[in-house]
């Protein structure tokens, strides 16, 4: 058994449908990285870890809202850090390439896709992707199938 268990990081599935969550309101949307949204939904659809009917409950505002209302009862403003989160790490990142790094070593991806559109933008990009292997054999197929 790992450390994640044969299904797959509980928190990585979370982070993905968060994701997923948060780029459907307006204002979170503009925030993520640009193409972050489109890829992780495609991601996690892909791996199994986010199922279309989430997707077209998160497209509800009345459920965003109850969603980010229950959130901030145990940590408020989980939603805004998670989005803002996203977007300092790949802003980070884009800086560092800009400055010529060509190596990113990314520690329990999940099923973030900074890494993937990393290399897919910049082709001599050397990316590796370190996670627990349940986790990371539910990201390589559903890589496979919605990135290609």
């Amino acid at each position: 058994m790992t450390l994640s268990g044969r299904r797959g990081s509980f928190t990585a599935a979370k982070i993905a449908r968060g994701v997923a969550l948060v780029s459907e309101d307006p204002l979170h949307r503009r925030l993520l990285p640009p193409g972050s949204a489109e890829t992780t939904r495609e991601l996690a659809l892909a791996s199994g870890v986010l199922k279309p009917w989430m997707v077209r409950l998160f497209r509800r505002l009345r459920y965003r809202r109850g969603v980010e209302w229950n959130m901030d009862r145990f940590s408020t403003g989980e939603l805004p850090r998670l989005t803002l989160r996203k977007r300092y790490v790949d802003d980070k990142v884009g800086e560092c390439l800009a400055m010529g790094t060509r190596q990113l070593l990314i520690l329990g991806p999940g099923f973030d896709t900074l890494g993937p559109r990393g290399a897919r933008d910049h082709p001599d990009l050397m990316v590796i992707e370190i996670d627990t292997p349940a986790t990371a054999a539910k990201r390589v197929r559903g890589l496979k199938d919605s990135i290609g």
